[in-house]
């Protein structure tokens, strides 16, 4: 950006990208939030994207953050960017409104890339031109809210982000496995084992312990919910599994399962029949209950589906892995 485009009037100076910028020039504090939140190419506007650049690099060396030493990397003895840095900070009202203002300049940024495509659009001579206007939009729509890569400085940053967020593990029902297993909701745990060796149970269990906080969603593929229900009831309220199956319940039995009930319903627990989704072939190794569940309609091949927890975005599954031999000169 020129020194003449400065400096922006009050209207834009207002703008979400700005708030982002004054707000790391009136409270340092919030420069890590921005630089492991935001990239050089969620600004539009090119003075924005040098300051953030700035900020960022003062804020890997451990520099001092401020208006001076940010100035010094972006242009030093320059008035009118000096003037537009004053500004901005004059007009952003609070830094206490970052985390909005950082969302509403990814959807600004995102905006205004599809203004200059459909001006591109409407320009054209030839419609098949579009093609490769479209494809650019298809991209703009696909890497919204992306953050699957990331260089060295970057990940340096988002390490720095982290150590400061206090982690919410998942419970598991047992003090030890609470104590070792350390999973959050985006983690991928998978509970494998022998036909028979109780992995549904023990998946229930999870489930159940994990729906006292989180809201679950217990998807079976080879038992039927009533049957889960009732192991469940077994497992809570401390009843046979056996007295249940007969309907040979006695007083106590029923005193025992009727105290259960306010606790059970307060539980956000979900059991889904998935018995008609399966599983994928993935080259010579077939994964039966895992994630891969969700891509196909056919039913099983190869062994039995199991189940799958899901817990928030945590997927917790229990499966068995069959190895396939390959025939000689095919699969």
């Amino acid at each position: 950006m020129g020194s003449a485009d400065l400096p922006l009037s009050r209207e834009e100076a207002f703008g979400p990208e700005q708030s982002v910028i004054g707000s790391m020039l009136i409270d340092p504090k919030v420069v890590g939030l921005v630089v492991s939140k935001l990239s050089e190419g969620d600004f539009a506007m090119e003075i924005n994207r040098r300051i953030f650049l700035a900020f960022r690099r003062l804020y890997l060396d451990n520099r001092i953050l401020d208006s001076v030493t940010v100035l010094d990397l972006v242009a030093p003895g320059d008035p009118s960017i000096r003037r537009y840095m004053l500004e901005v900070m004059d007009l952003t009202p609070t830094a206490a409104h970052i985390e909005e203002y950082i969302v509403r300049t990814r959807k600004q940024t995102q905006k205004l890339q599809f203004r200059a495509i459909g001006k591109q659009l409407q320009e054209l001579e030839d419609p098949e031109d579009a093609l490769p206007l479209l494809r650019k939009g298809e991209k703009v729509l696909a890497e919204q809210g992306r953050d699957d890569e990331a260089d060295m400085a970057k990940s340096l940053l988002d390490f720095y982000a982290d150590l400061e967020r206090v982690p919410q593990y998942l419970k598991w029902g047992f003090p030890f496995l609470d104590a070792e297993l350390y999973a959050e909701r985006q983690d991928f745990v998978i509970l494998a084992g022998r036909p028979s060796d109780g992995k549904t149970a023990l998946a229930l269990h999870m489930a159940y312990t994990q729906a006292a906080e989180h809201n679950v969603g217990f998807f079976s593929l080879e038992t039927g919910r009533k049957r889960l229900f009732s192991r469940l009831i077994s497992s809570v309220s401390g009843v046979a599994g056996q007295s249940i199956k007969k309907r040979n319940l006695s007083e106590m039995e029923y005193s025992l399962i009727a105290g259960i009930t306010d606790s059970i319903t307060k539980h956000s627990l979900h059991v889904v029949e998935a018995s008609r989704w399966a599983v994928e072939h993935l080259d010579d190794l077939l994964l039966v209950g895992g994630l891969l569940c969700f891509t196909r309609a056919a039913r099983e091949l190869l062994g039995r589906p199991a189940a799958l927890i899901v817990a928030g975005a945590c997927m917790v599954a229990y499966a068995v892995v069959i190895a396939r031999a390959r025939r000689v000169g095919g699969r």
